[in-house]
């Protein structure tokens, strides 16, 4: 997650998800993100270590030694390229990480130097400082040729591969997408007064501690599902989208709406609902509308002033 979306977008909810544990696990083992970021860079650390000692302790001298170890190091790199990523992130959000990760490459590395030039396998020199050159250099190698060349390889693939299918006909490629949206607001309204006196909190807390001056509330008998199949509508009706040419849309010519499986849908009328007592004491709601099947939504009310209204 720190080496795809970097630290401060990576989110606990995000770095949990991914790797599939509840939130409470995690600050079972860590307190906050930077820790578990700390973490992560100490055990990178280990492993390139453990790479480049590996493949440095086949070498039968000091030089041979250094070649083996920079082929551990560039492997190892080939393999976590997000190592460059969040090596450079912990600059900023943990620099004593960072010095720790180059203060522990160092100090086994000039160890190595000091005994290879006391057999006589190099020429003397200020182990330490040698040692930074040799780790400067492997790093600056490892991110122009492994790292930025892995880049442009995948670039200039994706180019020809996108030439390729535009020729074989992209255009016949179906492209999915958000066109538009729209929202719903309940007429319902409750003042800051209304809510603290439901709620038993000062309206001075709502008001400056919730910024809350007031909130639409739906009514008793309306459910989420109706909001967003009215927010819907206004949408198709605003971009001129016939929804009884879709998949979504009514399959039974008769009043009320069905899914495609015959069962009628939450919050669909009744039929008595339907028919409504009688035509004298039925009032049309201001929330009756046609529906493009032809059905007219009624309240079966007897006062125009209802519970929704």
């Amino acid at each position: 997650m720190f080496g795809e979306l970097g630290f401060y977008d990576a989110s606990i909810v995000k770095i949990t998800e991914a790797a599939g544990v509840a939130q409470g696990t995690f600050y079972l083992y860590f307190a906050s993100k930077q820790e578990i970021f700390e973490e992560l860079v100490r055990d990178l650390n280990a492993r390139v270590r453990r790479a480049m000692q590996a493949e440095a302790a086949k070498g039968r001298d000091r030089i041979e030694a250094e070649r083996l170890g920079f082929r551990g190091y560039f492997r190892f790199t080939a393999e976590h390229p997000a190592l460059y990523r969040i090596i450079r992130q912990a600059e900023f959000v943990s620099p004593e990480t960072l010095q720790y990760h180059y203060d522990r490459i160092t100090e086994g590395y000039a160890d190595g130097l000091r005994a290879a030039m006391d057999r006589g396998e190099v020429a003397r020199g200020e182990p330490e400082v040698i040692a930074w050159a040799l780790m400067a250099v492997g790093e600056m190698l490892g991110m122009r040729w492994l790292l930025w060349a892995g880049r442009d390889r995948d670039a200039a693939g994706g180019a020809g591969r996108a030439g390729r299918a535009d020729r074989a006909g992209a255009r016949a490629l179906t492209r999915v997408g958000i066109a538009a949206t729209a929202g719903y607001l309940p007429e319902r309204w409750l003042s800051a007064a209304e809510i603290a006196a439901a709620s038993g909190i000062p309206e001075s807390v709502v008001v400056e501690k919730f910024g809350l001056r007031g909130k639409h509330v739906a009514a008793p008998d309306e459910h989420v599902s109706d909001m967003s199949v009215r927010a819907a509508f206004a949408l198709l009706d605003e971009h001129g989208v016939d929804p009884t040419r879709s998949t979504a849309s009514c399959t039974s010519g008769r009043p009320g709406r069905t899914t495609r499986s015959g069962r009628r849908r939450r919050g669909s009328p009744t039929g008595s609902a339907r028919r409504g007592p009688s035509r004298s004491s039925t009032t049309t709601c201001r929330w009756a509308r046609p529906w493009r099947c032809g059905w007219r939504s009624r309240c079966s009310s007897p006062s125009p002033t209802c519970g929704r209204c």
